[in-house]
């Protein structure tokens, strides 16, 4: 589990605090927590092992133990148990503007509301308006915000991501000129169903501040998520996050972590590790000397394989095959030789396709 991963776990428990009504300085820390874990530089894992993390403000013995066993186990028994004590559906209703938790627990307490469907319905009988704080403008708000809502969903099919990520093309020619950025994760391995769009763009450190303020500002976007030093995810206007990680030096080790898919990370993790690798998302060390690396076809390289294409990067048996050089090649549109497009006939007759 990463630490955006982790930062994540931390702001939704404090969403969840708020919902149940806890006192505001419980969601206050696990905010504040979140904010320092995106913002941490170095290895999370190190500094929870050797304790430096605890020395660190914001950091008490409390989230110090909850961060620890999420980093060590990859789960958090005590945010399991803060989910099962709200209704699943509250968790819809976090994602719309100007809501937020205290709002939600309001009408959740007052009207029973625990859906989007269920809020969209309490809407429209004008509910909203007997409940106190809430005017004829929030309640308009709320059910265009359901309408966006409805529009897109957390999952989109490869062909809207390929628009979304045209998006970011034109975004980058136009305002920053550049032409050392990759697109990755599950979108690089041409999956069928996309989550978020994952980019890595390639710049000197002194000039990350500049490139996240500017995109913050021109992106074509809904609103920011989260960001940090050299990290910022936006939610589009197509209704897809973006997620804009910045690299220097590390861009070739940037591009080949954030690909994945996690399946295969953890595959190629435990191949090297037989040789005293350590592989995070910081990079690939050897007795705690960083590895560097000018492309992805070095990764491979130094470690006994073939290049991978990110289409068969999903923990199946592609690293044994890079290893014995049997890679398979791709499909391509010139292996395509023809569409076959069979239409049953309104009856519903037994049909027989002849080839």
């Amino acid at each position: 589990m990463d630490k955006k991963q982790i930062a994540e776990i931390l702001e939704e428990i404090a969403d969840i605090l708020e919902l149940k009504g806890e006192v505001e300085f419980k969601a206050r820390a696990y905010r504040n927590a979140s904010r320092i874990i995106r913002e941490l530089k170095g290895d999370l894992k190190e500094l929870v092992e050797t304790g430096e993390l605890a020395k660190i403000k914001g950091i008490g013995p409390n989230l110090f133990e909850k961060i620890k066993e999420l980093v060590n186990t990859g789960g958090l028994r005590y945010y399991d148990d803060l989910k099962k004590s709200i209704p699943e559906g509250l968790f819809e209703l976090l994602q719309i503007r100007g809501l937020g938790p205290k709002r939600i627990k309001a009408i959740y307490e007052k009207l029973g509301v625990t859906t989007l469907a269920e809020l969209e319905y309490a809407c429209k009988e004008n509910r909203l308006l007997k409940l106190e704080g809430f005017g004829k403008t929030i309640q308009e708000k709320v059910l265009k915000e359901i309408e966006r809502l409805k529009r897109s969903s957390a999952y989109h099919l490869l062909p809207s991501a390929f628009e979304t990520a045209e998006i970011v093309n034109e975004f980058i020619r136009n305002h920053l000129g550049e032409d050392n950025f990759t697109i990755t994760g599950s979108f690089r391995r041409k999956r069928e169903i996309i989550r978020d769009i994952d980019v890595v763009l390639k710049a000197r450190k002194n000039e990350f501040k500049n490139i996240i303020n500017l995109i913050s500002t021109k992106f074509p976007s809904i609103r920011v998520i989260s960001s940090a030093d050299n990290f910022i995810s936006l939610l589009s206007n197509s209704g897809m996050n973006v997620d804009f990680i910045l690299a220097d030096e590390d861009y070739a080790f940037k591009v080949f972590y954030t690909t994945g898919s996690k399946d295969f990370l953890r595959n190629f993790e435990e191949h090297i590790k037989r040789n005293g690798f350590v592989l995070n998302e910081n990079g690939i060390f050897k007795n705690s000397d960083k590895m560097k690396f000018t492309s992805e076809e070095e990764i491979f390289k130094a470690f006994g394989m073939n290049f991978i294409p990110p289409e068969l990067r999903e923990g199946f048996d592609e690293i044994e095959l890079a290893l014995r050089g049997e890679i398979p090649e791709l499909l391509t549109e010139r292996d395509l030789k023809g569409i076959f497009t069979f239409i049953q006939p309104t009856a519903m007759v037994p049909t027989r396709l002849k080839i």
